[in-house]
């Protein structure tokens, strides 16, 4: 079976959450570093954008501004397992994200990674629900509320389901496929 999924997600004004200063929402780059060890891919067709890597993300502070800061085009974050940490200020202003998707291997969100990022509605948690913001699972810090807000779904599974598809299964007997493209084959079981 293959079809072609898109994502399609309401784009609301620029929220600039750093000393009053504006910023050119289409700057970011298509892929780059955001840590010592990870790095990102962003397609803005979809509005997706990958974190890959293992260890912390970088975390920002007063004039040092993240990538992704205050762009309204990021609409999902898939955050891939081996990332243990996001930074301070990492995504803040992203006011177009709506979904994030956070493996359980990150074990603390730094104070105000998502600052400004107000429409954010759904967090996709790998891991179980007795872990979600403790100081022994993940630990969500200071000036995180739309990611507290937000409706979370935990012990999610999620991944590649074909090039620049992705899926998400949560609950009992939920699967969300999105993304662009087709999907990958599935072999016929016996």
């Amino acid at each position: 079976m293959k079809k072609v999924l898109s994502v399609i997600l309401s784009l609301v004004m620029l929220l600039s959450v750093t000393a009053g200063l504006s910023f050119n929402a289409s700057a970011l780059d298509s892929s780059g570093s955001c840590g010592t060890n990870a790095t990102y891919t962003f397609d803005s067709d979809t509005g997706i954008l990958i974190i890959s890597g293992t260890g912390d993300m970088r975390g920002y502070d007063g004039a040092d501004i993240s990538p992704f800061a205050n762009d309204e085009n990021i609409k999902k974050i898939i955050i891939e397992s081996g990332i243990t940490s996001i930074g301070n200020a990492d995504f803040s202003g992203c006011t177009g994200l709506t979904n994030i998707l956070i493996p359980d291997t990150v074990k603390l969100i730094y104070d105000f990674a998502f600052i400004g990022s107000t429409n954010l509605q759904n967090v996709y948690y790998a891991g179980a629900a007795a872990d979600w913001n403790t100081e022994t699972g993940l630990k969500i810090n200071t000036g995180n509320d739309s990611v507290k807000n937000a409706t979370v779904y935990s012990d999610c599974w999620y991944g590649t389901c074909g090039n620049n598809a992705y899926y998400i299964f949560y609950g009992t007997d939920m699967l969300r496929i999105f993304g662009k493209g087709a999907m990958d084959d599935c072999p016929d079981e016996d």
